[in-house]
C-alpha cells in the first residue's frame, strides 16, 4: 500500500503544484497569437493577389512622362527651359507720332483735344522662319510693350534672342 500512497501522494502534489502555470499559458497565448497571424494571412491572401495583378497590368501599360529640360540650362540666359523659337534677327522697324488735335478758337484762345504720342514697332525674324512683332506705344507718358507672333496673336513674353 505504501507504493500506492506514495504514487497517490506525488500525483496530488503534482496536481496542486503553481510551478510551470506561466509557461503553460504563454504557451497558450502564444498559439493563440500564430493562429490568429495565420487566419489574418488566409483572409487577405487573395485581395492582395488580385491587387497586384491589377497594379503589375496598371504599370506594364505605363508610359514615363519625360522630365523636359528639369535641371538643365540649356536655353538662352533667363530662359533655361525655352524650346521655342528664339530671335535670329531683327529686321523691318517702322513708327510714328501723333499730336494732340487743337484748333483756334474765336478770341483768340486754343483748345486741344486727345494727347500726343508715339508707336515704333520692329520686326524680328525667328529660328522657326516665323516673325515676332514688338509694338513700343508711349501715350500720356506711359509706356507700354507688347509682343504679337506673326498671326497677330499677343504672346506672353517676348521670345529670347539665340
Amino acid at each position: 500500500m505504501s507504493i500506492l500512497k506514495n504514487s497517490v501522494d506525488h500525483v496530488r502534489h503534482f496536481i496542486t503544484s503553481e510551478s510551470g502555470a506561466v509557461t503553460v499559458d504563454w504557451v497558450v497565448l502564444t498559439a493563440a497569437t500564430v493562429g490568429l497571424g495565420i487566419a489574418t494571412t488566409a483572409a487577405v491572401r487573395t485581395g492582395t493577389h488580385d491587387l497586384s495583378g491589377d497594379i503589375s497590368t496598371s504599370l506594364s501599360g505605363a508610359e514615363v512622362a519625360s522630365l523636359g529640360c528639369l535641371g538643365s540650362a540649356g536655353g538662352p540666359a533667363g530662359f533655361d527651359c525655352y524650346t521655342g523659337p528664339t530671335i535670329v534677327s531683327a529686321g523691318l522697324a517702322w513708327g510714328h507720332a501723333w499730336a494732340p488735335s487743337c484748333f483756334a478758337v474765336a478770341g483768340g484762345s486754343v483748345t486741344c483735344n486727345g494727347s500726343g504720342g508715339s508707336e515704333f514697332t520692329e520686326q524680328y525674324t525667328m529660328s522657326d522662319g516665323s516673325t515676332y512683332h514688338k509694338v513700343t506705344r508711349n501715350e500720356n507718358g506711359e509706356t507700354t510693350v507688347t509682343w504679337t507672333d506673326s498671326s497677330g496673336n499677343p504672346v506672353d513674353e517676348p521670345p529670347p534672342m539665340s
